[in-house]
């Protein structure tokens, strides 16, 4: 899998032995993975999470990894509570560990978009995507 990336889903992560919860816990998980967005694609009303497939648990993540994966988890938890200044300083920490990471600067734009005009109360994190 080095090199490339791989996206998948919460049911196909299911069915290679990966419960979903905690990116960064080893409970039963074959995979390294981390969550990348929750959308929800024109049309429909149910979101789904969209993960990013690192590599195998029998490999431990080299510190770079971990460093970066931290920073990109606590961004996205703050990201997702609505706290876009702490989004903003935790996804930067991230780019300067992988500068070409998509979804690092998918949210560090969307963080910026947020912190000027915030997104109603009802915001649920979900993504919308507004074309097929």
């Amino acid at each position: 899998m080095a090199g490339q990336i791989v996206t998948i889903n919460d049911a196909a992560l299911e069915l290679l032995g990966c419960p979903i919860g905690d990116a960064n816990s080893k409970n039963n998980k074959l995979l390294w993975e981390r969550q990348l967005d929750k959308i929800r694609v024109k049309g429909k009303h149910q979101a789904v999470n969209i993960y990013e497939l690192i590599g195998d648990r029998t490999t431990e993540l080299d510190a770079n990894t971990q460093e970066f994966l931290l920073h990109y988890h606590t961004g996205r938890a703050a990201y997702l509570s609505r706290n876009f200044s702490q989004a903003i300083a935790c996804f930067e920490a991230a780019k300067c560990i992988k500068p070409q990471d998509q979804a690092v600067d998918i949210h560090l734009e969307r963080v910026h978009n947020y912190q000027q005009t915030p997104p109603p109360e009802s915001w649920d994190g979900v993504w919308t995507m507004l074309t097929k």
